[in-house]
């Protein structure tokens, strides 16, 4: 996908929302400080993931993590780990 095309679909809520998921460190808990469902949270990751072409989150029964794809944005959200 071009970058022009990228961008007209790429929506800045998603990034808060995949943001928001690191630094809660889980869907559930995402969901609840973006007063989401949790479905609609995973959706919202799995569409970005699927625009971008990468896997942005590691998914385990403990949580999330960032993924390899995400580690240039180290440290540049406040509270992001």
């Amino acid at each position: 996908m071009d970058g022009d095309r990228l961008r007209r679909r790429l929506k800045l809520r998603d990034l808060d929302t995949l943001m928001t998921v690191i630094s809660a460190g889980g869907m559930r808990k995402a969901a609840e400080q973006l007063h989401m469902s949790q479905p609609a949270v995973s959706k919202a990751i799995a569409d970005l993931e699927g625009l971008l072409g990468v896997r942005l989150l590691d998914r385990s029964r403990h949580g999330v993590s960032r993924g390899g794809a995400m580690e240039p944005m180290r440290g540049r959200h406040k509270g992001a780990t």
